[in-house]
């Protein structure tokens, strides 16, 4: 008995390492395939208990509270302060009249209280429309009104008043305004003051029992390079599925996410976030993207993996060669819209230390035909 058990034992493992020393191709794709039908079952578990983002967030605050969550200009925020902050924001969406199921926009540039305000009105059961800070008169109005918010909350960065812009447009909105930050030349009520009247404790789950997976959770908006910047819905159930798009390339609590991309696009908040709040990881954000501080940034933080888009790796390409861009510890670059070439190059000249053909989805698709279903079949699976 225990023979013809250790005579299979014995294949098993000569089988996987022909296959991993003479077609490492299919060793890939069979290691995917295994990774994926795990991932696919952890979805379809949260799935069956209709869990929600903010469902995995109280859960990583309360097993990881004293982990860092955001780094932000040197300063920390473990899981447990992002909590509480987000629990501020609920009970202060309370006192202004905010209800489950309400829409509550932000117009502001990348900063900690972006993603505390988003938490916060999901702890509500409300939903967020991510409005692009950089739109100016009528498609600012427009990318506004066209989620009917019941308030707006806006925070301006260096050099850009976006809330005077939002202030501007006040007689055409007929929607309470509120600056998260006290500001010159603009007379709005202050939120992060109301925040400081209320209290800290946990929010209850109650207020969000109604909602469910096929809700919107959140509105995006298209760019508008042919029109008017036009809002789409990302329901509860695409943000779950968003939040487990990187579990198959091994992303972990480990890691440190670099983003630099702006947080109402969906790459950044609906990917790279919530992947990070799933597994109870770190993120370093920042307020743009800057080929200078790239580097540099990534040493000193430790960052082990990054979120582009478009030419953000050409950028970086094409830069000047720094001594400390081969010092780092990133071992993924997950994005999409990157020529093949540019990712030959990028490869080659900032070595990475893992994982080199696999990390960018992109090309990771483009390496292993079982990754580039794992999206399609995950929803058509959640589906039954």
């Amino acid at each position: 008995m225990f023979g013809l058990i250790g005579f299979w034992l014995a294949t098993v493992v000569l089988f996987i390492g022909v296959v991993r020393i003479v077609y490492p191709p299919l060793w890939r794709d069979l290691y995917t395939l295994f990774v994926n039908i795990r991932v696919i079952r952890r979805v379809k578990k949260a799935y069956l208990a209709q869990e929600l983002v903010i469902d995995q967030f109280e859960r990583q605050a309360l097993l990881r509270s004293k982990h860092p969550l955001i780094i932000f200009k040197d300063q920390r925020f473990t899981y447990s302060e992002v909590n509480r902050q987000a629990n501020r924001v609920a009970h202060s969406l309370v006192k202004l009249g905010i209800r489950q199921g309400n829409v509550i926009a932000i117009v502001m540039t990348n900063e900690p209280a972006f993603l505390w305000i988003y938490l916060g009105v999901q702890k509500l059961g409300a939903r967020v429309a991510l409005v692009n800070h950089h739109l100016l008169s009528e498609g600012l109005r427009y990318s506004i009104t066209s989620c009917a918010p019941k308030l707006v909350i806006t925070g301006s960065g260096q050099g850009d008043s976006i809330t005077e812009r939002v202030t501007h447009l006040q007689p055409k909105l007929d929607i309470p305004l509120y600056t998260y930050h006290p500001e010159h030349n603009v007379d709005l009520p202050i939120f992060s003051e109301i925040m400081a009247e209320v209290s800290d404790d946990p929010f209850p789950a109650s207020f969000r029992s109604g909602v469910r997976l096929s809700d919107p959770c959140a509105f995006i908006f298209t760019s508008g390079t042919t029109g008017l910047p036009k809002p789409a819905i990302i329901s509860h159930k695409k943000a779950i599925l968003c939040s487990y798009c990187f579990s198959p390339v091994g992303f972990s609590s480990k890691e440190i996410m670099y983003l630099t991309l702006p947080l109402y696009h969906s790459s950044a908040l609906n990917l790279a976030f919530l992947n990070v709040i799933n597994v109870g990881a770190t993120i370093v954000l920042r307020e743009k993207f800057s080929v200078s501080d790239f580097w540099p940034d990534c040493v000193k933080y430790k960052v082990t993996c990054f979120q582009y888009i478009g030419e953000m790796l050409r950028y970086l390409v094409n830069s000047a060669e720094k001594p400390d861009e081969r010092h780092h510890k990133i071992w993924a670059a997950i994005g999409n819209g990157l020529r093949p070439d540019i990712w030959i190059k990028f490869k080659s000249r900032f070595i990475l230390t893992k994982y080199l053909s696999s990390t960018v989805l992109q090309n990771f698709q483009q390496a292993s035909p079982t990754y580039s279903m794992f999206l399609e079949v995950l929803d058509v699976y959640l589906h039954y």
